[in-house]
């Protein structure tokens, strides 16, 4: 397979032994997000509460936010993006439902400045959540927030009530409203493997098809075929795409895949290694704009989609001319 080169953007940084990163997220405007747990000490662990900072970083600078206790359902630490204004949105990925009026309320919106905190029903079941230019809170929902777990759409617990995640994927405005749904008489979503937000809209890959579909800002879709299967990630710069590993694939393979009018074609698979070395042998990836983020223990990388293409077209023509 042919190397593709990631630029090292930063070393991560890590000040403080009282806290352990447990995430990390990447921004629209393309800062890195390191979600920071307190350790566990003889004051704070039988309260539930959860303690939590943000450390948000840029090519040259980091700020730190410390965040209220939080109380989540689910054992993976919540999810994190930014609005425009600086407000953080916080959400637990679990959600029980109890009776018509009683339930987690797992969505958070929390102001640093004015401390307020603001709280909605995110749903059950979240894959992602990413917030878009215009402060629309995007939400993808995996098979048990689809089909109902938690108490959501139990038919042997009345009443019957849908999950918030049926549809599989939920975009809110700013202050945690529903105001579109997926819904497509033809395309059904079991499981919304990945989403990406870009100046063109919003794109998701899904199961069981592993379809490809755009959700433009008026939100009308556009589906594309895929040769893809489980990929959790992708970048994309306009037709362009590099999307991370298929399933049990190591952490350095990537496809390198072109949009067409129809399907996503030519699924090349490429090899992801830093500006010195052997390929990367752990990581993260994260997929955000027209950027492939890789996060190791101590280092952040990236790659656009379309500088991936460039670097394989160069080797091909430099090795047509030998």
């Amino acid at each position: 397979m042919l190397d593709i080169v990631l630029e090292h953007i930063n070393t991560i940084p890590n000040f403080d032994n009282d806290y352990d990163i447990v995430s990390h997220f990447i921004t629209l405007n393309g800062d890195a997000i390191y979600l920071h747990k307190k350790k566990l000490s003889s004051d704070n662990s039988n309260s539930g509460e959860k303690h939590y900072k943000v450390v948000k970083q840029s090519k040259t600078s980091v700020i730190e936010i410390l965040l209220p206790p939080i109380i989540t359902r689910s054992h993976l630490a919540p999810i994190i993006d930014i609005f425009s204004d600086g407000s953080l949105l916080i959400v637990d990925r679990r959600c029980q439902y109890r009776s018509v009026d009683d339930y987690d309320y797992n969505g958070m919106i929390y102001n640093p400045t004015t401390k307020t905190i603001l709280k909605f029903l995110a749903g059950d079941g979240i894959e992602q959540v990413l917030i878009d230019r215009d402060d629309h809170i995007w939400i993808s929902y995996f098979d048990e927030g689809i089909c109902g777990n938690y108490g959501w759409g139990n038919v042997l617990v009345p009443p019957f009530t849908k999950p918030i995640g049926k549809s599989g994927v939920n975009c809110f405005d700013s202050k945690g409203n529903i105001i579109w749904s997926f819904n497509d008489t033809e395309k059904i979503i079991d499981d919304c493997y990945a989403m990406n937000i870009t100046s063109k809209g919003t794109h998701i890959f899904y199961y069981s098809d592993f379809d490809f579909c755009t959700i433009s800002k008026n939100f009308q879709t556009q589906f594309f075929t895929s040769e893809l299967a489980g990929c959790s990630t992708f970048a994309m710069s306009d037709n362009y795409l590099l999307f991370n590993g298929q399933y049990d694939d190591p952490i350095s393979t990537a496809y390198l895949v072109k949009k067409t009018k129809e399907s996503l074609v030519t699924a090349t698979p490429v090899t992801l290694r830093p500006n010195y070395g052997e390929s990367f042998l752990e990581g993260f990836l994260i997929g955000r704009d027209e950027k492939l983020h890789l996060f190791t223990s101590t280092d952040w990388y990236a790659i656009s989609a379309r500088d991936a293409f460039e670097q394989t077209t160069e080797y091909a023509q430099n090795t047509s001319y030998n």
